[in-house]
């Protein structure tokens, strides 16, 4: 990937439709990169109003989620193709 330096902006992409291409490419790639984490924290953000009407035994539950999945991907690859 290539990081242009400030102040030393490069206008060629805007004559040449390839480079133009290859930098709107470069610019989805990190947007894509990005996405995961922002629908966490949009996740998070969105449930924080919810947390304090859960129960208390919700607290543990990602942890068994987290576990389970864990749990079930290795029999998973223990059981082979």
């Amino acid at each position: 990937m290539r990081r242009k330096e400030p102040g030393n902006e490069d206008h060629s992409s805007l004559d040449d439709p390839d480079s133009l291409w290859q930098d709107i490419q470069t610019a989805a790639e990190e947007a894509y990169d990005r996405s995961p984490v922002l629908a966490v924290l949009s996740l998070g953000l969105g449930l924080h109003p919810l947390r304090r009407r859960l129960p208390a035994w919700s607290a543990a539950l990602p942890a068994y989620l987290i576990g389970t999945l864990a749990a079930f991907w290795m029999l998973e690859r223990l059981a082979g193709p």
